[in-house]
């Protein structure tokens, strides 16, 4: 009987450790831990991926990668049988053609990677795992304006949802009146959702990237928007 996965039916299947299976399908794939293996993650990754049956399952596209930072080991040991596999492949007295096409560059890239230390390895793997999971990590979810020009930010940043110019009424001239909110447009709860208001220099919020600005309450002076006051 052939394994069933959230994906799909296996076409084949890795065991990478006790309770710990690498599947792919005709058209997807990814891990699968039993309840055993489940339980060796760090607890705030285990609600990750998707229940199916008596498995946890985390898709190859980005989800393997929160397993993959939490055991190291096991994205190692994948790359050492995707090798083995290889090795073996172009080993044949007539290996397939796409093999040898393909099979010395990937040859390099594996084993320099299995060279690297478990810091190097994972740089990147976490990096990915806070850009589609900030959540998980204690930060915010990258707004759609500024998703990818800058780190997922902690979780209770202000960030401007709203800005006027000192053209604008009740603000003073080389100021930026701004409303601001625990998140922006990401805020999620209701002490999230709390609309701010900040005075911010015009210089300063001229350089902000991509349109996105993180307002410093401690730095940044309210706007007293009725009274024009400015309260430090």
């Amino acid at each position: 009987m052939r394994l069933s996965t959230p994906w799909g039916a296996a076409q084949t299947i890795k065991t990478l450790a006790p309770g710990i299976l690498l599947v792919s399908t005709a058209s997807h794939g990814g891990l699968m831990l039993d309840s055993a293996a489940l339980l060796d993650l760090p607890e705030h990754l285990r609600t990750a991926g998707e229940t199916y049956g008596d498995w946890r399952c985390f898709e190859e596209d980005s989800a393997c990668g929160l397993v993959y930072e939490a055991r190291i080991d096991l994205y190692r040991e994948n790359k050492r049988q995707q090798l083995s596999s290889w090795e073996k492949t172009l080993g044949e007295p007539h290996p397939p053609a796409y093999a040898t096409q393909e099979g010395p560059a990937c040859v390099a890239k594996l084993r320099s990677a299995i060279a690297m230390s478990d810091e190097d390895l994972l740089a990147p793997i976490a990096a990915d795992n806070r850009r589609w999971f900030p959540e998980l990590f204690g930060l915010l979810p990258n707004c759609g304006h500024c998703y990818g020009q800058h780190p997922p930010l902690p979780v209770g940043t202000l960030v401007v949802c709203a800005a006027f110019g000192s053209g604008a009424a009740g603000v003073p001239a080389g100021f930026v009146g701004v409303l601001a909110k625990a998140g922006g447009h990401a805020a999620v709860t209701p002490e999230d959702k709390e609309e701010r208001l900040f005075l911010i220099p015009e210089e300063e919020y001229d350089k902000r990237e991509a349109g996105c600005f993180v307002v410093d309450p401690e730095r940044h002076a309210v706007w007293e928007h009725r009274s024009l006051a400015l309260v430090q």
